[in-house]
């Protein structure tokens, strides 16, 4: 197993903002929830490393983005997940071989790897225990925590089907490092919580990340050709309006700007009920909150031009 250590320094710089999460203390004070700025007051490249879809190793990319290295193969999961198959038979056996609860066994692949190369969640557990000492908490109670707090963890790592992927605070700021997408997505404070909160509806696990995570790399000569980014060039490119998620959603400049936008929107609806306005005239909050609410979900769904006119249709008429 490839170790970078070399790669990685004790400290963040005063970007930081990428230690462990168990305790959960940072819990937002270093993640901007507003501006993206692309690390600008920075003297020293902010680096981000994000392995893209091979096959179908989504959980090996889950785990190298979450650590920010290549620290994991296919080899070297397959053969944790061999040895949990050993473990598992061992148990199943240990009353005999002609049970009918062994043979079933018997009969059955391995329930940690499939032939297309889907881990599962004993074998990332058991890869990142043994490498950081960190575990992967799915517990409800756990769960119900973050969707209350989303900034109480530094990273997450969800899962749904067969398909995994990574949240981690970075230089002070979330990112979204699934490796479906073409880039690490910048995600909001604000964001992240609604981000959170619709993966869960849509039938994603999500997994808190307990322990001390390594930080970033700072030598990008030990890196990973071809995926390493800096904070300042994804910043630029998001101020272009290029990039952004695949299957045509929205670019992540769009994104912020609605982020910023949806968030004056709840704070002037709850403002408004707080001051009576629904019975006096204060319905302007709800307004705007219904024509963010539907720009949003316009762009979200890939309906690229059709924002404007969903927050037509959201507002009541004249």
């Amino acid at each position: 197993m490839y170790n970078p250590s070399a790669a990685f320094s004790s400290t963040t710089g005063s970007g930081g903002g990428a230690g462990g999460g168990s305790s959960g203390s940072s819990g937002g004070s270093g993640a901007a929830s507003g501006a993206f700025d692309g690390g600008a007051l920075s003297p020293t490249p902010q680096y981000i490393y994000h392995e893209k879809q091979e096959s179908l190793l989504c959980g090996q990319h889950a785990l190298n983005n979450l650590l920010q290295g290549t620290y994991f193969t296919s080899a070297d999961l397959a053969a944790i997940a061999l040895e949990l198959d050993e473990r598992e038979r061992a148990l199943m056996f240990a009353e005999g071989v002609d049970t009918p609860e062994a043979i079933a066994f018997a009969a059955e692949d391995s329930g940690n790897v499939d032939e297309y190369g889907n881990f599962s969640v004993s074998v990332l557990q058991e890869a990142v225990q043994r490498s950081h000492g960190l575990s992967l908490d799915p517990t409800d109670e756990r769960v119900q925590a973050v969707l209350r707090d989303p900034t109480c963890e530094e990273a997450y790592v969800l899962n749904h089907s067969s398909h995994w992927l990574t949240v981690r605070r970075l230089h002070g700021q979330y990112w979204d490092l699934n490796s479906m997408n073409d880039r690490p997505e910048h995600i909001t404070d604000f964001h992240l919580g609604a981000f959170l909160a619709q993966l869960h509806a849509e039938g994603y696990s999500i997994f808190s990340v307990r322990g001390d995570l390594p930080p970033p790399v700072r030598d990008p000569a030990l890196g990973k050709p071809g995926c390493l980014y800096t904070v300042a060039e994804l910043a630029a490119r998001a101020a272009r309006g290029g990039g952004g998620r695949g299957g045509g959603r929205k670019p992540p400049k769009r994104r912020y700007d609605e982020d910023a936008a949806m968030e004056a929107a709840l704070k002037a609806s709850m403002a408004g009920v707080g001051g009576g306005g629904v019975g006096a005239g204060g319905g302007d909050g709800d307004d705007d909150l219904a024509m963010a609410l539907a720009m949003s979900m316009a762009d979200e769904s890939g309906a690229g031009g059709g924002a404007p006119a969903a927050a037509a249709a959201a507002a009541p008429a004249a």
